[in-house]
């Protein structure tokens, strides 16, 4: 989950209302940061969030005051409590100004974010496992790549926008030639290699839906770790097959000389 969770004072809401509790936000205009209590919204209100994308804060009147009203932009920096089941990723509605091929428009929270088929999507910072698992990867990445300069790799959410989505890979393997130059912006190219690693909100399920989606965006080859089972889907359009522990992964053509074992990409979470 991202961090940052809070709450304020407890209010008592009537039975026809809905709490939402938030911490803090910033407007896009003042940057102002502006201390939230909980937030109730009736029904109504709620139906505001989703149509207009903004939403109005009813304070409760502290005793002979009045009740405070206050308009709040879309553009907010902390999540609300929600329950532990809920199923990533979860949809997050554009801040004002989005543009999904302008770094500097996506909204600003701790966790990943991709854009696609017109959704912002978000999930949670990597776990543990998840995290390790990733730097092992890229290790044998990097290595590879040290004698083949003719290849990129990349980690980080390597951002991308391929068929109209903007979407992160856990690492990839780029061809110079087709990068081109630093615009510190998404790549356009479809990498030959993109790798997701599976996490507690990802499953080999879920990263096969992104597989296929990657494929169908021209990447040749999409590797599925999984650290629990300590195996290795490697998936390509025209077949896949699963790597264990002790056994090498069938370099492509593609990728001359990639062949690591199935046991380099899960050296730290296997350290008794």
């Amino acid at each position: 989950t991202s961090s940052g969770t809070h709450s304020g004072r407890a209010l008592c809401p009537s039975p026809s209302t809905v709490v939402i509790s938030s911490a803090a936000c910033s407007t896009r205009h003042t940057r102002r940061r502006i201390r939230l209590s909980r937030v109730i919204l009736s029904a109504r209100d709620v139906r505001n969030v989703a149509s207009n994308c903004w939403y109005t804060r009813w304070q409760a009147p502290r005793r002979g005051g009045k009740e405070k009203c206050v308009t709040i932009a879309q553009r907010y920096e902390e999540t609300i409590p929600v329950p532990r089941a809920i199923r990533f990723p979860v949809e997050l509605i554009p801040p004002e100004g989005f543009d999904p091929e302008r770094c500097e428009t996506w909204p600003k929270v701790e966790g990943r974010l991709e854009y696609v088929n017109g959704r912002l999507l978000y999930m949670p910072p990597c776990g543990d496992m998840q995290q390790d698992t990733v730097a092992d990867v890229v290790s044998v990445l990097v290595q590879w790549v040290r004698a083949h300069r003719e290849f990129v790799a990349s980690t980080n959410e390597a951002g991308m926008i391929l068929r109209g989505a903007a979407r992160g890979a856990d690492a990839a393997l780029f061809r110079r030639s087709e990068v081109g130059r630093y615009e510190h912006k998404f790549r356009r190219v479809p990498p030959v290699l993109a790798v997701e690693v599976a996490g507690e909100d990802e499953d080999e399920a879920v990263l096969r839906d992104k597989a296929a989606w990657y494929l169908g965006a021209g990447v040749q080859i999409v590797w599925i770790v999984l650290p629990e089972q300590r195996e290795v889907v490697v998936i390509t359009v025209a077949d896949e097959h699963r790597c264990r522990v002790g056994e090498t992964l069938t370099p492509h053509p593609a990728l001359p000389g990639l062949a690591p074992r199935a046991d380099d990409f899960f050296v730290q979470i296997s350290v008794r």
